[in-house]
């Protein structure tokens, strides 16, 4: 799999959402003690859009922040977290 940073990746997901091609990260997330990796993974997957430099703990709320970035640009975050809440999905 791919070398990710936050964590042990589990697989990739690649999307096509009418012609733009975003690519999420599934993975398990480092577990830090004393701002140092444990060598341990939390057991719950976080979802990650390296375009957005974010991550989130469900695959719907990563798509809904993707697609506020893609198409209304930087600095809209309360705007998708407003729209996850609408429809009540977790971030």
């Amino acid at each position: 799999m791919k070398n990710f940073v936050w964590g042990q990746v589990i697989s990739l997901i690649d999307l096509d959402l009418d012609g733009d091609s975003v690519q999420i990260i599934k993975y398990f997330p480092k577990i830090y003690a004393d701002c140092r990796p444990t060598g341990e993974y939390e057991s719950e997957p976080m979802f990650h859009i390296e375009e957005t430099h974010r991550s989130f703990t469900n695959i719907q709320a990563a798509i809904i922040h993707y697609l506020t970035f893609k198409n209304l640009g930087l600095n809209n975050d309360s705007l998708a977290q407003g729209v996850c809440r609408a429809i009540g999905v977790k971030e």
